[in-house]
């Protein structure tokens, strides 16, 4: 068996004995590879571009922190008063 490598390079020749080094044989396989021998891959397109988003509102952080304390205050609180009970 003989695999070329492409117009212009040289050949790699496989022998097909059993007797060969199944190394070799691999070895000679990657070569023929590693050469170009093959016909090369079609190539992906180019991804589309993403569509901009809207600018979203930002969400006031100062103010959210502010009602998780004080919902956090105001069940203790209750929570305190009812142990004490």
């Amino acid at each position: 068996m003989c695999l070329s490598a492409g117009p212009g390079s040289s050949r790699v020749e496989i022998m097909g004995s059993r007797s060969e080094n199944p190394e070799r044989l691999l070895s000679a396989a990657l070569r023929a590879q590693a050469a170009g021998g093959s016909a090369p891959e079609p190539q992906a397109p180019p991804p589309a571009p993403r569509p901009e988003r809207p600018e979203q509102p930002k969400l006031p952080v100062g103010q959210v922190l502010l009602f998780a304390m004080l919902l956090g205050l105001a069940a203790g609180s209750i929570l305190g008063v009812l142990s004490v009970l």
